[in-house]
């Protein structure tokens, strides 16, 4: 699978934005950097589709501008102005040459989405490899509006539930992208969640 980071070297504060080419092209989330839409032309002058995995600031500022570039189908859970297509816990849906199960996954976000096929996962901020909080395994706050500790606990074991032990390759919102292990990097942060401490120290 042929996936590029398209914020990796952002200076300003943005979620990953992942181009995925192959058969139907899709950006997984914006991001919020005002130059991703001149790094998409860079790489490619169609966008089939956009996923969102949650609706905050950080994941969509960039959404109106990449929308009116190219014109793609935008699919997320909650209701968006621009959105084509709900997508739902347990629907399929081709991203790049490969088909991916989507997840509703609250509890960082009430819309959170993960999609996940038997080697890869795009986490959005449910899970992420590394943060500030944590190495190789941390999961999402749950100090925002809509957010819940319990609902994440939740949302992290149905991701464990479905995944493949061959699941090597996951995206996630913030971070570095990890090539591995990666449920032993979920349960990890599935550990840390039951704790019920707060994410940050304060």
């Amino acid at each position: 699978m042929d996936v590029c980071n398209l914020t990796h070297d952002s200076t300003v504060f943005t979620s990953n934005a992942y181009l995925i080419f192959g058969e139907r092209i899709t950006l997984i989330d914006v991001g919020s950097d005002p130059d991703t839409l001149e790094k998409i032309y860079r790489q490619t002058s169609t966008i089939d589709s956009i996923l969102l995995t949650h609706q905050h600031p950080d994941h969509i500022g960039s959404l109106h501008e990449i929308m009116g570039a190219f014109q793609p189908e935008l699919y997320c859970h909650a209701d968006h102005p621009l959105q084509t297509s709900k997508l739902n816990s347990g629907q399929k849906i081709l991203i790049g040459d490969e088909w991916y199960k989507t997840l509703h996954t609250p509890g960082h976000s009430k819309d959170h989405l993960v999609f996940l096929n038997s080697d890869s996962i795009f986490t959005g901020d449910v899970v992420v490899y590394s943060d500030s909080a944590s190495n190789r395994g941390s999961f999402g706050r749950t100090d925002l509006p809509g957010g819940s500790r319990e609902d994440l606990i939740c949302s992290i074991e149905s991701i464990l539930s479905n995944s493949s032990p061959n699941l090597t390759n996951m995206y996630s919102g913030h971070g570095p992208i990890f090539h591995g292990n990666v449920v032993e990097v979920i349960t990890t942060a599935l550990t840390r969640a039951r704790k019920r401490k707060p994410k940050y120290r304060s």
